[in-house]
Order: C-alpha cells, then sequence, then structure tokens
C-alpha cells in the first residue's frame, strides 16, 4: 500500500509503539508533499537496529535508527533498480542521543 493510501485508509489514526523513537508516531504533518515521492518501504525495528550497528562497524559512523531504517531502505531500492545505478539516501540522526540507554551503558558496566 502507498503512502497515500495509508494515510487515506485511516490507519495512521490509532498509535501504537515502535522501537525507532519518533517513527510511528501515527500522525501525517500536513505539510508533507504526497507527489514527493513514488514509494514507502517498510522497514521494521529489527532491520533498523542491525542497519545502525553494521553502520557503526563497518563504516565507523555513530547514527540512530533513523538512520538504519533509511540504508536498509536504499539497499532495497538499490537491488531492485539493478547494477550500474545509483540511490542517494540521507541519515536524518546521530547516535549521541542514545548514549542514555541501556544500549551503550548496561547496568553495572563500567565506563
Amino acid at each position: 500500500m502507498s503512502l497515500d493510501a495509508w494515510c487515506q485508509s485511516g490507519l495512521l489514526v490509532a498509535t501504537a509503539f515502535a522501537a525507532l523513537f519518533w517513527l510511528g508516531a501515527g500522525f501525517v504533518p500536513a505539510v508533507l508533499d504526497r507527489g514527493a515521492y513514488d514509494a514507502v518501504e517498510r522497514v521494521s525495528d529489527e532491520e533498523a537496529w542491525e542497519a545502525k550497528l553494521r553502520l557503526a562497524r563497518e563504516e565507523g559512523l555513530l547514527v540512530g535508527t533513523s538512520s538504519g531504517a533509511a540504508l536498509v531502505a536504499a539497499l532495497r531500492v538499490a537491488r531492485a533498480l539493478g547494477a550500474g545505478r545509483r540511490v542517494l539516501t540521507v541519515f536524518p540522526d546521530t547516535g549521541e542521543r542514545y548514549f542514555s540507554t541501556a544500549e551503550w551503558f548496561p547496568p553495572g558496566a563500567t565506563r
């Protein structure tokens, strides 16, 4: 289902918890230009989390789960387009704000 159809269906009315901070908030901003995109990729919390860790391990990028989700979606689009095509994505967050979470400093860990 396209984002536009999803919005029109009323499915975004009910809010639900999402591990991706601020994603899945259950609203569509009035300023959203639905003509500015062709498709929407659904990315699970687990996929976004793993991609975020991969960006840290393999690329040295300290990003949050929103950026992990952007990577997952970009890789899907790149595979669909095939060899020789380019895909641009923006990593919309930093991992700095998550230093206060148990992911980085679990209880009992030495700093």
